[in-house]
């Protein structure tokens, strides 16, 4: 608001409408308080201040009484929404509260069960997979008149297996006007669109008063009103991440991967905008969809306490739309933290350690690291006392400040409350000369140990014919040879395929690696970063042109299953809200007893 000084009284002259970044404020109110406020400015008593008061100064009081009314409505305004986002995203009010709704004609539900993220997606862009078509319900699609635009349609009418049945669903979209706060609290009461037409019979009544409908209009004309950061006119920036213990070697086999994807990429963007008319399979009509990617090198040093701020100045420097893959031997907490308070989709981290309870969050995880593997020893040595096969004394060994120390204190404390007798053996790498810790198992032992542990353990390990779980995981890069020198009868707990079991889709992968000349070192991050980049290509091209990160999440939930596994994994596959994609973990067993079992979550 700007005051004019030449002629104040003309600026109170009449009310108005502001138009902000929290929408339309009636001020009818605050002209109210503008009069009185003139009135005592500019014409005031003698004894409250003086005839030659200088009019900047009135002005100053005009624009300062402005601005706090201002400030309220915008408060107001601001609680209106988060409101209305707690109806949307849980079926509640903020007072606890649940919303209830008529479903299919006469049944009558609440909560959760009716919430609007539970059709139409955190994002409001919906659901088409086959037989199920959710609309949009963000701020573009509902207060604009619908656009019967083709691009979004095709992946629902074509690049879905459906039946004739259920592809008629996005093929009978029809035109309608744009919805007003009036017609939309018509539809979301009573089922009818603002063309006059009745809605799907699944799409529930809702029972909402004034306020409460008020609250929820307020949250959907702020859904995905525009393009969530990291996104420009001709770019996409993402971040990768790793953490400072990892080594230069690890560092160059995943980055060799991203490298070389992004170039492939950026350079097929690049022929479709210089041959506009000439590309094929309709790929013009995507053209104001394509972007180019550009990487940001996250490399993080010092303690994980300092993880966050650095997170911050990262994205303070260069916002990115999410982050992609990434690696560390650490604990992935810190970072999904920041993740989840910035909203920023994380997609599939190399780390053995994740989040242990991360559904719902914006971290998706191949699985859930060691904490799986210590799962399935726990579960297997609770069949094994079923049997009658009970154990004395189960022994633990990893060294310490690794993420074997880690495992170890999940599973002992796991042990322990299934009334397991567990002795753990840390050993401290620093104390090699006073270390007199030797490894000799006449009973279940369990030893999260890597490779390179092994190697320092070396004039420690005693040969023993017992039973000794290893970790898969930690054994990654292992050629099984060193382990099973000394414990002919191992049983290997791992996430990964059978090696003997081969993947079409890792023969492909393995031939786009040499055609590139990308030297293959470590087999599980190199495909895992290669699925990783994979997942999103696909679910942005889904996307078109609406960049939203909730989106993404959602659309690589969908994408996650469609053949994309690198074959690393015997199955990958997430569900909304899942943010483990493999469930499962297998225990190879001794050739004497068996090949193999397999666990699933």
């Amino acid at each position: 608001m700007m005051c004019e000084r030449r002629n104040p009284p003309s600026l109170l002259s009449r009310p108005s409408v502001w138009i902000g970044r929290h929408g339309r404020v009636d001020v009818s109110d605050v002209f109210h308080r503008l009069r009185r406020a003139r009135n005592l400015v500019l014409s005031p008593p003698k004894k409250m201040l003086p005839e030659t008061m200088p009019l900047t100064t009135a002005a100053s009081l005009v624009a300062f009484v402005c601005l706090t009314s201002v400030n309220a409505a915008a408060q107001t305004q601001r609680a209106n929404v988060h409101d209305g986002k707690m109806i949307y995203r849980t079926g509640q009010q903020t007072d606890g509260t649940k919303v209830v709704a008529t479903v299919i004609d006469d049944l009558q539900m609440s909560g959760q069960l009716v919430s609007c993220a539970k059709c139409h997606r955190r994002s409001g862009y919906g659901v088409d997979e086959p037989g199920k078509l959710s609309p949009a319900i963000t701020q573009p699609a509902l207060f604009q008149p619908r656009q019967l635009n083709r691009s979004w349609q095709f992946r629902a009418l074509f690049q879905e297996p459906q039946t004739a049945v259920e592809s008629a669903a996005p093929r009978n979209t029809t035109s309608r006007p744009a919805y007003t706060d009036e017609t939309l609290a018509h539809a979301i009461r009573n089922g009818i669109d603002s063309s006059g037409r009745v809605l799907d019979h699944l799409m529930p009544r809702y029972a909402l008063n004034d306020s409460t409908m008020a609250n929820l209009i307020a949250y959907l004309r702020s859904l995905s009103r525009h393009d969530d950061p990291g996104i420009d006119e001709n770019t996409i920036h993402f971040a990768v991440v790793t953490t400072p213990e990892v080594s230069d070697q690890s560092r160059r086999a995943m980055w060799s991967v991203m490298d070389a994807y992004v170039t492939d990429h950026n350079r097929e963007v690049t022929r479709y905008r210089n041959h506009v008319g000439n590309s094929p399979n309709y790929k013009d009509d995507f053209l104001h969809a394509y972007r180019t990617w550009q990487l940001h090198d996250w490399r993080l040093e010092g303690e994980p306490y300092s993880f966050s701020g650095q997170l911050s100045a990262y994205y303070r420097t260069a916002p990115v739309f999410a982050l992609i893959g990434g690696v560390s031997t650490q604990p992935w907490s810190p970072i999904q933290r920041f993740c989840d308070h910035r909203q920023i989709p994380c997609l599939f981290p190399n780390t053995s350690l994740p989040t242990i309870n991360a559904n719902g969050g914006s971290t998706l995880y191949f699985n859930r690291g060691l904490y799986d593997e210590s799962d399935a020893v726990l579960d297997d040595l609770i069949e094994k006392r079923k049997r009658g096969d009970e154990s004395t004394l189960i022994h633990q060994f990893a060294i310490a400040d690794t993420p074997g120390e880690v495992a170890l204190r999940y599973t002992s404390q796991k042990l322990k409350t299934h009334h397991f007798p567990v002795a753990d053996h840390v050993i401290n790498r620093q104390s090699t000369t006073n270390r007199t810790e030797t490894i000799s198992c006449s009973e279940p032992c369990l030893l999260w140990l890597s490779d390179a542990d092994f190697r320092f353990l070396k004039s420690s390990i005693r040969k023993t014919h017992d039973a000794v779980y290893l970790s898969g995981t930690l054994l990654a890069k292992s050629s099984g040879g060193g382990p099973n020198t000394h414990w002919p009868r191992r049983i290997l707990v791992t996430p990964y395929r059978d090696p003997l079991i081969h993947h079409p889709r890792a023969f492909r992968i393995r031939s786009w690696m040499r055609s590139r000349r990308i030297p293959i070192t470590d087999q599980n991050l190199q495909f895992g970063t290669y699925f990783a980049l994979t997942v999103i290509d696909h679910s942005l091209r889904h996307m078109v042109d609406r960049f939203s990160r909730d989106y993404l999440i959602e659309r690589v939930e969908h994408e996650t299953e469609n053949a994309l596994n690198p074959g690393i994994f015997p199955r990958l596959s997430l569900g909304p809200d899942q943010r483990y994609a493999s469930k499962q973990t297998r225990i190879e067993l001794p050739q004497e007893l068996s090949q193999s079992t397999a666990r699933s979550q």
